[in-house]
Protein backbone atom coordinates (compact mmCIF):
# COMPACT_ATOMS: atom_id res chain seq x y z
CA UNK A 1 0.00 0.00 0.00
CA UNK A 2 1.46 3.32 -0.99
CA UNK A 3 0.07 6.76 0.53
CA UNK A 4 0.50 9.82 -1.73
CA UNK A 5 1.07 12.87 0.09
CA UNK A 6 0.47 16.34 -1.90
CA UNK A 7 3.60 16.40 -3.97
CA UNK A 8 6.54 19.28 -2.83
CA UNK A 9 7.78 22.08 -5.38
CA UNK A 10 11.32 22.15 -5.17
CA UNK A 11 10.98 25.32 -4.59
CA UNK A 12 9.32 24.92 -1.03
CA UNK A 13 12.14 23.02 -0.03
CA UNK A 14 14.68 25.87 -0.53
CA UNK A 15 12.17 28.44 0.60
CA UNK A 16 13.82 31.14 3.17
CA UNK A 17 10.82 30.04 5.51
CA UNK A 18 11.77 26.15 5.51
CA UNK A 19 15.81 27.11 5.72
CA UNK A 20 15.18 29.63 8.69
CA UNK A 21 12.77 26.96 10.42
CA UNK A 22 14.77 24.32 13.50
CA UNK A 23 14.56 22.07 10.63
CA UNK A 24 17.91 20.21 9.55
CA UNK A 25 18.59 20.10 5.86
CA UNK A 26 18.07 16.10 6.39
CA UNK A 27 14.59 16.67 7.75
CA UNK A 28 13.55 18.75 5.02
CA UNK A 29 14.87 16.19 2.48
CA UNK A 30 13.39 13.40 4.02
CA UNK A 31 9.83 14.11 3.23
CA UNK A 32 10.41 13.46 -0.79
CA UNK A 33 11.60 9.81 0.11
CA UNK A 34 9.53 7.33 0.49
CA UNK A 35 9.67 5.58 3.89
CA UNK A 36 8.35 2.74 4.85
CA UNK A 37 5.36 3.59 8.44
CA UNK A 38 3.74 0.26 9.32
CA UNK A 39 3.79 -2.84 7.71
CA UNK A 40 3.48 -2.72 3.99
CA UNK A 41 1.96 0.88 4.48
CA UNK A 42 4.55 3.31 2.22
CA UNK A 43 4.36 7.12 2.66
CA UNK A 44 5.59 9.18 0.01
CA UNK A 45 5.93 13.14 -1.05
CA UNK A 46 6.27 13.56 -4.50
CA UNK A 47 9.12 15.98 -5.75
CA UNK A 48 8.71 18.37 -8.50
CA UNK A 49 11.98 18.95 -9.95
CA UNK A 50 10.77 20.97 -13.05
CA UNK A 51 10.70 24.83 -13.41
CA UNK A 52 7.40 26.12 -15.04
CA UNK A 53 5.29 22.90 -13.77
CA UNK A 54 2.42 24.67 -12.33
CA UNK A 55 2.25 26.69 -15.65
CA UNK A 56 2.91 24.57 -18.72
CA UNK A 57 1.28 21.60 -19.44
CA UNK A 58 3.66 19.78 -20.95
CA UNK A 59 6.59 19.86 -18.08
CA UNK A 60 2.83 19.31 -15.80
CA UNK A 61 2.25 15.64 -17.87
CA UNK A 62 5.98 15.16 -17.83
CA UNK A 63 6.38 15.09 -14.31
CA UNK A 64 3.00 13.52 -13.31
CA UNK A 65 4.02 10.37 -15.61
CA UNK A 66 7.43 10.13 -13.75
CA UNK A 67 5.88 10.29 -10.03
CA UNK A 68 3.10 7.32 -11.41
CA UNK A 69 6.19 5.54 -12.80
CA UNK A 70 7.64 6.07 -9.19
CA UNK A 71 4.10 5.14 -7.40
CA UNK A 72 3.78 1.92 -9.83
CA UNK A 73 7.32 0.28 -8.74
CA UNK A 74 6.58 1.45 -4.55
CA UNK A 75 3.08 -1.14 -5.36
CA UNK A 76 5.52 -3.27 -6.99
CA UNK A 77 3.02 -3.09 -10.26
CA UNK A 78 0.35 -4.65 -8.14
CA UNK A 79 -3.44 -3.93 -8.82
CA UNK A 80 -4.84 -1.47 -6.23
CA UNK A 81 -7.99 0.74 -5.01
CA UNK A 82 -7.73 4.11 -5.03
CA UNK A 83 -8.38 6.50 -2.33
CA UNK A 84 -8.30 10.26 -2.43
CA UNK A 85 -8.28 12.20 0.66
CA UNK A 86 -10.15 15.63 -0.25
CA UNK A 87 -9.76 17.85 -3.22
CA UNK A 88 -5.73 18.51 -4.29
CA UNK A 89 -5.57 20.84 -7.51
CA UNK A 90 -1.88 20.96 -7.90
CA UNK A 91 -2.06 16.95 -8.41
CA UNK A 92 -4.76 16.53 -11.02
CA UNK A 93 -2.88 14.94 -13.58
CA UNK A 94 -1.00 12.51 -11.10
CA UNK A 95 -4.55 11.72 -10.02
CA UNK A 96 -6.18 11.23 -13.20
CA UNK A 97 -3.61 8.52 -14.48
CA UNK A 98 -3.68 6.87 -10.70
CA UNK A 99 -7.93 6.67 -11.77
CA UNK A 100 -7.02 5.53 -15.06
CA UNK A 101 -5.27 1.95 -13.78
CA UNK A 102 -7.17 1.59 -10.26
CA UNK A 103 -9.63 -1.05 -9.70
CA UNK A 104 -11.86 1.24 -7.45
CA UNK A 105 -12.16 4.53 -6.49
CA UNK A 106 -12.75 5.77 -2.97
CA UNK A 107 -13.57 9.54 -2.62
CA UNK A 108 -13.04 10.91 0.81
CA UNK A 109 -15.53 13.83 0.56
CA UNK A 110 -14.38 15.14 4.12
CA UNK A 111 -15.09 18.99 3.73
CA UNK A 112 -17.37 20.84 1.04
CA UNK A 113 -13.63 22.21 -0.33
CA UNK A 114 -15.51 24.59 -2.88
CA UNK A 115 -16.29 27.14 0.05
CA UNK A 116 -13.00 27.17 1.30
CA UNK A 117 -12.19 29.63 -1.23
CA UNK A 118 -13.87 33.27 -1.96
CA UNK A 119 -12.46 33.38 -5.23
CA UNK A 120 -14.62 32.94 -8.00
CA UNK A 121 -12.02 30.98 -10.19
CA UNK A 122 -10.53 29.09 -7.15
CA UNK A 123 -14.32 27.85 -5.85
CA UNK A 124 -14.99 26.70 -10.03
CA UNK A 125 -11.85 24.87 -10.12
CA UNK A 126 -12.81 23.11 -7.02
CA UNK A 127 -16.31 22.65 -7.45
CA UNK A 128 -15.15 21.04 -11.25
CA UNK A 129 -12.94 18.69 -9.78
CA UNK A 130 -15.05 17.66 -6.61
CA UNK A 131 -18.16 16.56 -9.73
CA UNK A 132 -15.44 14.99 -11.66
CA UNK A 133 -14.86 12.60 -8.67
CA UNK A 134 -18.30 12.64 -7.46
CA UNK A 135 -19.36 11.05 -11.07
CA UNK A 136 -16.54 8.43 -11.64
CA UNK A 137 -16.08 7.56 -7.56
CA UNK A 138 -17.19 3.95 -6.51
CA UNK A 139 -17.19 4.60 -3.39
CA UNK A 140 -17.86 7.98 -1.39
CA UNK A 141 -17.07 8.47 2.39
CA UNK A 142 -19.33 11.91 3.21
CA UNK A 143 -18.47 13.71 6.38
CA UNK A 144 -22.12 14.44 7.23
CA UNK A 145 -25.27 13.68 5.78
CA UNK A 146 -25.81 16.59 3.98
CA UNK A 147 -22.96 15.75 1.96
CA UNK A 148 -23.70 12.29 1.64
CA UNK A 149 -27.21 13.18 0.34
CA UNK A 150 -25.30 15.75 -2.57
CA UNK A 151 -23.49 12.97 -3.81
CA UNK A 152 -26.50 10.84 -4.08
CA UNK A 153 -28.05 13.18 -5.94
CA UNK A 154 -25.09 13.48 -8.33
CA UNK A 155 -26.04 11.07 -11.27
CA UNK A 156 -23.83 8.44 -10.67
CA UNK A 157 -25.62 4.78 -11.07
CA UNK A 158 -22.93 2.77 -9.40
CA UNK A 159 -21.96 4.84 -6.43
CA UNK A 160 -22.14 3.94 -3.04
CA UNK A 161 -21.76 6.99 -0.52
CA UNK A 162 -21.35 6.12 3.06
CA UNK A 163 -21.74 8.56 5.69
CA UNK A 164 -18.42 8.96 8.28
CA UNK A 165 -18.54 11.67 10.00
CA UNK A 166 -14.97 12.80 12.06
CA UNK A 167 -13.92 11.93 15.72
CA UNK A 168 -11.08 12.84 17.94
CA UNK A 169 -7.55 11.99 18.88
CA UNK A 170 -8.04 12.46 22.82
CA UNK A 171 -8.27 10.91 25.49
CA UNK A 172 -9.66 12.17 28.99
CA UNK A 173 -8.20 12.93 31.52
CA UNK A 174 -8.88 12.24 34.92
CA UNK A 175 -8.02 14.78 38.61
CA UNK A 176 -6.46 16.72 35.89
CA UNK A 177 -9.00 19.62 37.53
CA UNK A 178 -5.67 21.47 39.91
CA UNK A 179 -3.73 21.57 36.45
CA UNK A 180 -6.38 23.42 34.70
CA UNK A 181 -6.46 25.46 37.53
CA UNK A 182 -2.83 26.25 37.68
CA UNK A 183 -2.93 26.57 34.40
CA UNK A 184 -6.08 29.42 34.37
CA UNK A 185 -3.86 31.18 36.92
CA UNK A 186 -0.71 31.54 34.68
CA UNK A 187 -2.60 32.99 32.36
CA UNK A 188 -4.35 35.50 34.61
CA UNK A 189 -7.72 34.36 33.64
CA UNK A 190 -10.94 34.67 35.66
CA UNK A 191 -13.85 32.18 35.77
CA UNK A 192 -16.14 31.16 34.72
CA UNK A 193 -14.01 30.34 31.40
CA UNK A 194 -16.43 30.29 28.07
CA UNK A 195 -13.91 28.58 25.59
CA UNK A 196 -13.23 27.55 21.87
CA UNK A 197 -10.75 25.49 20.80
CA UNK A 198 -10.22 26.10 16.88
CA UNK A 199 -9.45 28.09 14.15
CA UNK A 200 -10.81 31.66 14.09
CA UNK A 201 -11.64 32.28 10.65
CA UNK A 202 -14.41 34.60 8.95
CA UNK A 203 -15.30 31.14 6.62
CA UNK A 204 -17.53 29.86 9.94
CA UNK A 205 -17.04 32.31 13.11
CA UNK A 206 -20.38 34.18 13.55
CA UNK A 207 -18.29 37.40 14.93
CA UNK A 208 -21.42 39.28 15.47
CA UNK A 209 -22.87 36.21 18.11
CA UNK A 210 -19.44 36.58 19.79
CA UNK A 211 -19.80 40.70 20.63
CA UNK A 212 -23.15 39.92 21.66
CA UNK A 213 -22.56 37.06 24.42
CA UNK A 214 -19.87 38.79 25.65
CA UNK A 215 -22.07 42.41 25.58
CA UNK A 216 -24.83 40.46 27.09
CA UNK A 217 -22.68 39.11 29.99
CA UNK A 218 -19.26 40.97 31.29
CA UNK A 219 -18.64 38.92 34.17
CA UNK A 220 -17.87 35.87 31.98
CA UNK A 221 -14.20 35.64 30.28
CA UNK A 222 -14.80 34.49 26.49
CA UNK A 223 -11.04 32.19 25.31
CA UNK A 224 -10.56 31.72 22.05
CA UNK A 225 -7.35 29.28 20.83
CA UNK A 226 -6.09 28.78 17.83
CA UNK A 227 -4.43 30.21 15.08
CA UNK A 228 -6.36 33.40 14.54
CA UNK A 229 -6.51 33.89 10.25
CA UNK A 230 -8.74 37.13 10.97
CA UNK A 231 -7.28 40.58 9.79
CA UNK A 232 -5.99 43.18 12.54
CA UNK A 233 -9.23 44.41 14.45
CA UNK A 234 -11.72 42.06 13.05
CA UNK A 235 -11.94 40.29 15.63
CA UNK A 236 -14.43 41.41 18.60
CA UNK A 237 -12.27 43.45 21.23
CA UNK A 238 -13.64 43.63 24.75
CA UNK A 239 -12.23 43.49 28.19
CA UNK A 240 -13.71 40.09 28.46
CA UNK A 241 -12.45 38.59 25.28
CA UNK A 242 -9.33 36.88 25.26
CA UNK A 243 -6.99 35.28 22.21
CA UNK A 244 -4.19 32.88 23.29
CA UNK A 245 -2.08 31.42 20.04
CA UNK A 246 -2.49 27.87 19.06
CA UNK A 247 -1.16 25.18 21.39
CA UNK A 248 0.61 21.81 20.58
CA UNK A 249 -2.21 19.12 20.20
CA UNK A 250 -0.43 17.05 23.04
CA UNK A 251 -1.84 20.07 25.37
CA UNK A 252 -4.98 20.69 24.01
CA UNK A 253 -6.86 18.70 27.16
CA UNK A 254 -5.22 20.85 29.54
CA UNK A 255 -6.65 23.54 28.13
CA UNK A 256 -10.38 22.27 27.38
CA UNK A 257 -10.22 21.05 31.14
CA UNK A 258 -10.05 24.89 32.30
CA UNK A 259 -13.06 25.84 30.25
CA UNK A 260 -16.13 25.85 32.51
CA UNK A 261 -18.24 26.06 29.52
CA UNK A 262 -17.25 25.14 25.34
CA UNK A 263 -18.96 26.82 22.70
CA UNK A 264 -19.36 26.46 18.47
CA UNK A 265 -19.75 29.79 17.55
CA UNK A 266 -20.16 29.58 14.10
CA UNK A 267 -22.51 30.54 11.55
CA UNK A 268 -24.95 28.19 9.89
CA UNK A 269 -23.74 28.61 5.73
CA UNK A 270 -22.74 26.55 2.89
CA UNK A 271 -19.43 26.16 4.52
CA UNK A 272 -19.85 24.60 7.83
CA UNK A 273 -22.66 23.08 6.15
CA UNK A 274 -20.18 20.64 4.40
CA UNK A 275 -18.26 20.49 7.87
CA UNK A 276 -18.44 18.31 10.63
CA UNK A 277 -16.47 19.64 13.40
CA UNK A 278 -13.51 17.82 15.12
CA UNK A 279 -13.58 20.46 18.34
CA UNK A 280 -17.31 18.97 19.03
CA UNK A 281 -15.98 15.86 19.29
CA UNK A 282 -12.78 17.46 21.50
CA UNK A 283 -15.56 18.92 24.24
CA UNK A 284 -17.44 15.95 24.66
CA UNK A 285 -14.36 14.09 25.30
CA UNK A 286 -13.06 16.60 28.44
CA UNK A 287 -16.77 16.39 29.43
CA UNK A 288 -17.49 19.54 28.69
CA UNK A 289 -21.02 20.87 28.23
CA UNK A 290 -21.02 22.22 24.68
CA UNK A 291 -23.33 24.92 23.45
CA UNK A 292 -23.48 25.18 19.45
CA UNK A 293 -25.29 27.19 16.99
CA UNK A 294 -27.52 24.59 14.42
CA UNK A 295 -24.19 23.69 11.96
CA UNK A 296 -24.03 20.43 10.70
CA UNK A 297 -23.09 17.65 13.01
CA UNK A 298 -24.79 18.56 16.45
CA UNK A 299 -27.91 17.14 16.07
CA UNK A 300 -26.57 13.94 16.20
CA UNK A 301 -26.03 14.84 20.24
CA UNK A 302 -29.01 15.90 21.44
CA UNK A 303 -29.38 16.27 24.87
CA UNK A 304 -25.65 17.33 25.27
CA UNK A 305 -25.36 19.89 23.13
CA UNK A 306 -27.31 23.15 23.88
CA UNK A 307 -28.59 24.22 20.32
CA UNK A 308 -29.04 28.06 20.26
CA UNK A 309 -30.74 30.03 17.23
CA UNK A 310 -29.92 33.47 18.41
CA UNK A 311 -27.79 35.23 20.76
CA UNK A 312 -30.62 35.74 23.12
CA UNK A 313 -30.72 31.64 23.03
CA UNK A 314 -26.92 31.11 23.15
CA UNK A 315 -26.36 33.12 26.41
CA UNK A 316 -29.19 31.12 27.88
CA UNK A 317 -27.51 27.78 26.65
CA UNK A 318 -24.48 29.03 28.41
CA UNK A 319 -26.41 29.97 31.62
CA UNK A 320 -27.77 26.46 31.51
CA UNK A 321 -24.62 25.13 31.39
CA UNK A 322 -23.72 26.50 34.05
CA UNK A 323 -25.58 25.48 36.65
CA UNK A 324 -24.09 22.38 38.80
CA UNK A 325 -26.12 19.83 37.90
CA UNK A 326 -24.37 19.56 34.39
CA UNK A 327 -21.80 17.96 35.90
CA UNK A 328 -23.38 15.29 35.98
CA UNK A 329 -23.74 14.38 32.42
CA UNK A 330 -19.71 14.68 32.54
CA UNK A 331 -19.45 10.71 31.83
CA UNK A 332 -22.09 10.51 29.66
CA UNK A 333 -20.21 13.21 26.91
CA UNK A 334 -17.66 11.08 27.29
CA UNK A 335 -19.24 8.34 26.48
CA UNK A 336 -20.78 9.66 23.52
CA UNK A 337 -17.88 10.73 22.15
CA UNK A 338 -16.04 7.02 22.61
CA UNK A 339 -18.92 5.58 20.74
CA UNK A 340 -17.50 7.74 17.81
CA UNK A 341 -13.97 7.48 18.34
CA UNK A 342 -11.43 6.85 15.25
CA UNK A 343 -11.77 2.97 16.21
CA UNK A 344 -15.31 3.20 15.52
CA UNK A 345 -15.15 4.73 12.51
CA UNK A 346 -12.33 2.86 10.93
CA UNK A 347 -14.65 -0.64 11.94
CA UNK A 348 -17.43 0.70 9.16
CA UNK A 349 -14.73 1.85 6.50
CA UNK A 350 -13.72 -1.66 6.74
CA UNK A 351 -17.16 -2.85 6.37
CA UNK A 352 -17.52 -0.19 3.54
CA UNK A 353 -14.91 -1.51 1.60
CA UNK A 354 -15.91 -5.12 1.59
CA UNK A 355 -18.93 -3.69 0.25
CA UNK A 356 -21.05 -4.08 3.17
CA UNK A 357 -23.82 -1.59 2.42
CA UNK A 358 -25.29 -1.46 5.21
CA UNK A 359 -26.26 2.73 6.48
CA UNK A 360 -24.38 4.31 8.92
CA UNK A 361 -25.72 7.15 11.34
CA UNK A 362 -23.35 7.24 14.04
CA UNK A 363 -24.12 6.02 17.58
CA UNK A 364 -25.79 8.48 19.82
CA UNK A 365 -25.50 8.03 23.24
Amino acid sequence: MVFVNPSVRLSDLMSRRLTRSRRSFGERWIRVVPKAVSGPVIVWSPLRLLPLSRTVGLITRIESWLMYQVIRLLNRFEPYDLLILGVNLRDQDLQRRLRARARRLLFDWSDDFTEFSQRPEKRGQFQKVTDELIKSADLILAVNEHLAVRAQAAGNPRVRVVTLPNSTSLSPKNGEECLAERLRVRLGLRRPMIGYAGTITGLRMDLDLIRDVAKARPEWTLVFVGPNMLRVGEFPVRENIVLLPAVPHHELMDYLQMFDVCILPHTVNAHTNGNDPIKLYDYLMAGKPVVSTPVAGVERFKGLVEVADSSDEFVRGIEKCLAPSQAALREMRIAAARENSWPERISHLVHALELDAAPYTGKQS
